[in-house]
């Protein structure tokens, strides 16, 4: 008996079978091109909430284009990696701007806008508009290096050239959306880095990994690196009914981002201290000093611990460093801005719980 060819195969395979996401429902390039974003680094069950709360508040191009940034950071709020949405909000201003709202078609004119790489470029103009190019991201670079039995290449730009020159021709001959989805759905749901589900993959016919016995040996795993754990000190100081709250300023990675005051410190210093510390940062005095809570949060290449305190404003001015970018806000409109993950969470438990020890 004949064997199907595998493109055709697995194009079939994911029509038959594959993940339901909103954005699948409707393919539109504004739609493709906000899930695209929103899934960079982050799993597909993170995403599909944010990603519907995001099209109905911001439904096109030009809703997105007419909304401050400070609105759309508020609806992104808790997704992390804020650069995409800055970069989606400067965007959408340039698309609304030059081409009268008309998303780009081809994968070389998405690559123009801020935030687009070879590989999202590659997704949408494939997924929305048809373009017979592949999008290879780790999980189907992965997928294929276990395909063609590759242990490893020089560098992963040079794999991923590799597996594009490979893949282009496959594309030519099948439906290029579900092609590079399937490979996607393949890398995500069953060629896993781990406990993989070779049983169920449409590839396994061909695939010299899996013939081999050989799928834990591609590709090579680098030894990844020890995580930096760093201490910080947060201050809910408030004033008059009012807390101080600082934006973060263009270059860090919360840029447009409201936080309650916070400082990096040394990890042997005491919670007093590291409280006293912060005031002195910020210029202010207090009184009492009051601990809220103290929890750990993880970023792409590092996490913290924060102690975050609260106390009232007895006397000084808040200095000039942070002045450019301070405010006092009273917790109804701090409800209301975008805020980081840790201050979010200081701003809960001070509003819902309101439970707090004295340090001083």
């Amino acid at each position: 008996m004949l064997v199907e060819k595998w493109p055709a195969r697995i194009t079939r395979w994911f029509v038959k079978g594959h993940r339901n996401m909103p954005w699948r429902d409707d393919p539109s390039p504004y739609n493709v091109w906000i899930s695209e974003v929103m899934l960079q680094q982050t799993r597909v069950s993170t995403v599909v909430p944010y990603f519907n709360r995001f099209v109905k508040r911001f439904p096109d191009v030009h809703a997105l284009a007419m909304a401050k940034l400070e609105d759309a950071l508020l609806v992104w709020e808790g997704l992390g990696y804020y650069a995409r949405v800055k970069h989606l909000h400067e965007a959408a201003r340039l698309i609304a701007g030059k081409n009268g709202g008309e998303l780009p078609k081809t994968s070389r004119d998405w690559m123009t806008l801020p935030g687009i790489g070879p590989y999202t470029a590659a997704a949408i103009a494939s997924i929305s508009s048809g373009e017979r190019v592949p999008a290879v991201d780790g999980n189907v670079l992965r997928v294929m290096s276990r395909f063609r039995g590759n242990v490893a290449f020089a560098t992963r730009s040079s794999a991923i050239r590799n597996i594009q020159e490979m893949l282009s021709p496959m594309i030519r001959s099948v439906n290029p959306s579900h092609f590079n989805q399937a490979l996607m759905e393949i890398g995500a749901t069953l060629c896993l880095p781990r406990k993989t589900k070779c049983h169920l993959c449409p590839l396994k016919y061909e695939c010299i990994s899996f013939r081999k016995n050989g799928i834990n040996l591609c590709p090579v795993k680098r030894e990844k690196e020890a995580v930096p754990h760093y201490q910080e000190v947060a201050g809910a100081i408030s004033k008059n009914g009012r807390y101080l709250i600082v934006n973060k300023y263009r270059g860090n990675m919360l840029h447009g981002l409201w936080e309650f005051p916070r400082l990096r410190v040394d990890g042997n210093i005491d919670s007093r201290m590291a409280a006293k510390a912060l005031l002195s940062y910020t210029g202010l005095h207090s009184g009492s000093i009051n601990h809220v809570i103290s929890f750990k949060h993880a970023y792409s290449h590092f996490c913290v611990t924060v102690n975050a305190f609260s106390c009232t404003w007895r006397r000084g001015s808040v200095k000039t460093i942070l002045n450019r970018c301070a405010r006092w806000a009273p917790l109804s409109e701090i409800e209301k801005i975008p805020m980081s993950t840790v201050s979010r969470r200081i701003f809960l438990t001070l509003t819902r719980h309101g439970k707090t020890t004295s340090i001083v």
